[in-house]
């Protein structure tokens, strides 16, 4: 599991990218990541998560998936209509994309669920 907290913009969005190819490299049967202690989020972290992503799909053994994501995070991934592109991680946190779009409802920072 790789666990991200804080803010993800484009000061360490390299950062980032580099830590999710190294995951997505070492572990063959796929990655989960946990969002849950994001506490910002911009598109520089939307192309982060895309690209990570796209790479998982080529192997069709490697699924990557979000456990846990903060407010933030879904509110990102709801408004960019991506949120279909991150399935929910096994656990008993993982945000069904009902949750995730509520979040809109209140302020961005309220946690969901």
């Amino acid at each position: 599991m790789v666990v991200l907290a804080g803010e993800i913009d484009q000061d360490c969005a390299a950062e980032v990218q580099d830590i999710l190819m190294s995951a997505l490299g070492a572990h063959h049967g796929g990655v989960v990541l946990d969002l849950a202690a994001v506490t910002f989020c911009d598109c520089s972290c939307l192309n982060v998560l895309l690209h990570a992503r796209l790479r998982a799909g080529a192997d069709p053994g490697r699924p990557f998936k979000v456990r846990n994501m903060s407010a933030r995070v879904a509110r990102l991934l709801a408004l960019t209509d991506t949120l279909a592109y991150f399935p929910n991680g096994d656990g008993p946190r993982a945000y069904p994309a009902e949750v995730a779009v509520s979040s809109l409802d209140g302020p961005p920072d309220t946690p969901s669920g």
